[in-house]
């Protein structure tokens, strides 16, 4: 049995429909997996550049941090070694001070003085165990040194049963501020031993720096 025309007419616009129905579908269901996609791929590459930003803010911070420690590193050290200078600034000034001292009071007291220069002499011909010594001391001591001598010399005698012939020079002398004798061997002159209340002093504050820091200082660690 033949279809009418109105009946293939009908058939091809119900075919047509169909046909458009699909395509609709089709395109609807492309194009929300495309935006799926897109949004997808919106976020992964959200997350990557928040991955690096947060990376490159943590490694920021980090370095932030360090040049923060350092300053402060060095902000300390600064003070540290301002406070370290003023401190070996006034122990100088406290040596120095004592050194003036004690070369006033040896200078004012004659008797301490000679005791002193006694003493400083004795010192000197122990250093050098020699049998020829000349001494050298400040010009206006020539003569206490000439008083003084005997018995310095009649002392190492008997501690060390040897003989010492000494002589005191008349062209060099110490300067006026130092109050003791320089020994030196008379021969050959190659040993030379100096004896001053500086050169003691030094000794002392070589030796007992520690102490002397704790003295000043006494909430301080003692420093070597």
């Amino acid at each position: 049995m033949s279809l009418s025309d109105q009946e293939v007419q009908k058939q091809i616009a119900q075919m047509v429909a169909f046909i458009q129905q699909d395509a609709k579908e089709k395109a609807n269901e492309i194009t929300q997996k495309a935006i799926a996609d897109y949004n997808l791929e919106k976020n992964r590459m959200i997350n990557v550049a928040k991955t690096k930003l947060d990376a490159e803010k943590e490694k920021k911070l980090k370095q932030i941090e360090l040049q923060r420690k350092i300053h402060i590193s060095t902000q300390i050290n600064q003070q540290r070694l301002k406070v370290l200078k003023h401190r070996e600034e006034h122990i100088a000034a406290v040596i120095e001070e004592a050194r003036v001292r004690l070369t006033k009071i040896a200078s004012q007291d004659a008797n301490l003085l000679s005791k002193i220069m006694r003493g400083l002499v004795t010192q000197c011909l122990y250093q050098l165990l020699e049998n020829d010594v000349e001494l050298k001391c400040r010009r206006h001591d020539v003569n206490l040194l000439k008083q003084v001598l005997p018995e310095a010399v009649e002392k190492y005698k008997q501690a060390t049963k040897r003989q010492v012939n000494v002589t005191i020079s008349q062209s060099e002398f110490l300067p006026d501020d130092q109050i003791g004798v320089e020994a030196v061997e008379a021969r050959g002159k190659r040993i030379r031993v100096v004896n001053t209340l500086d050169s003691r002093l030094a000794t002392v504050r070589d030796t007992k720096m520690p102490e002397i820091r704790q003295k000043l200082f006494p909430k301080s660690k003692p420093q070597h």
